[in-house]
């Protein structure tokens, strides 16, 4: 979902089953991930680098009785690129068809692979420009000035790597740095 409010909260949360984002609980690389919005009460899952995943899996079936009361509705695991070797290059551009709403992503993504461990390093930068409720015919009625989407620039960096130590043993550190 995408939560809007005061004090700069614009960003987008997992919310499954509809119970609020505070009920979804986000994990990187299974590990907990902090509430990092205006107010502190959802994780802005759109902070992480989409070129950094490599997928995500979704628990919804007693996922409170495993990881407590912030997973009422479930888990949503976000699986970071191990198998990264070398660097990644993408870019997307978007745009409407009526009136004008343009959209840019651009990532770049670093990863290394050598015996026992890896690291990988991603960047990205998106920008959106708004879109009025003047420009749509379902909202014109609408108190002006109003935005169905807020203009948006946001910088992202996601940092993470793991070494074996023993053989039982590994070393795995994940940093996350975003902008809005």
């Amino acid at each position: 979902s995408y939560n809007s409010g005061r004090a700069g909260t614009y960003g987008s949360s997992a919310n499954l089953r509809g119970l609020g984002s505070g009920s979804t609980l986000v994990l990187v690389n299974s590990q907990r991930v902090a509430p990092a919005s205006g107010l502190g009460n959802f994780v802005d899952i759109s902070l992480i680098p989409a070129s950094a995943v490599q997928r995500v899996e979704m628990l919804t079936d007693g996922a409170a009785s495993i990881y407590g009361g912030d997973a009422v509705a479930g888990v949503v695991n976000y699986i970071l690129r191990d198998d990264l070797d070398g660097i990644e290059v993408s870019a997307r551009y978007g745009s409407v068809t009526e009136c004008k709403l343009d959209e840019d992503r651009a990532s770049v993504t670093l990863g290394e692979n050598w015996g026992g461990g890896t690291a990988l390093i991603s960047y990205e930068y998106f920008i959106r420009e708004n879109l009025s409720a003047a420009d749509r015919s379902f909202s014109q009625n609408a108190v002006l000035p109003n935005d169905l989407f807020a203009s948006q620039e946001r910088h992202s960096v996601l940092v993470s790597g793991s070494q074996d130590l023993l053989p039982n043993l590994e070393f795995s550190a994940d940093f996350l740095y975003g902008q809005r």
